[in-house]
């Protein structure tokens, strides 16, 4: 009796797995029908602001990472680091970062509370390469309020990244 419900156990598991859709082959499917490529541009930073260098470098690593998962995208470079034989349209996404608020990461990690926030607003724009029109134009901001031993300029830029991604993949700009 025991091995018949285990063999319907495990042939009720299979016929489950198989009827439902697969998450991976899903994505796989969606990165496929992307025909898009996008180009990274560094962002601009105003002399009025502060911006430590470690911020921008962490986000031009960043936005690529959280870009792949939008599906948006066939092929996600850096600027100047695009490959020589670069086929199909092109978006290109530049950025100027409009506030930066390091906070205090000693309150947001003793206090917390929201004491010390630290605060990054980027106005953000993804333009067609071949003919600079402008496809999405948006101000995109996060705040950190928290995070390991009070977060750091590094994570900052990462809520970035996630939040630029966050805006494009639901933006519905044609694909090409």
């Amino acid at each position: 009796m025991r091995r018949f419900l285990l063999g319907l156990s495990i042939a009720f598991s299979l016929l489950i797995c198989t009827a439902l859709p697969s998450g991976g082959a899903d994505k796989n499917e969606k990165r496929k029908s992307a025909t898009r490529n996008i180009e990274i541009s560094p962002f601009d930073v105003p002399r009025s602001l502060d911006v430590p260098p470690e911020f921008l470098e962490r986000l031009s690593k960043e936005l690529p990472h959280q870009l792949s998962g939008t599906n948006k995208f066939k092929l996600i470079f850096n600027h100047g680091d695009a490959p020589a034989d670069l086929a199909g349209p092109a978006l290109k996404l530049t950025g100027t970062v409009i506030d930066f608020n390091a906070g205090n990461r000693a309150k947001r990690y003793l206090i917390g509370y929201g004491l010390g926030a630290a605060h990054v607003a980027a106005h953000v724009k993804l333009t067609e390469s071949a003919t600079g029109q402008t496809v999405l134009e948006r101000d995109v901001s996060t705040t950190m309020s928290g995070g390991g031993f009070g977060g750091s300029t590094s994570g900052m830029a990462g809520q970035l990244a996630k939040e630029i991604a966050r805006v494009v993949k639901k933006e519905p700009f044609q694909e090409r």
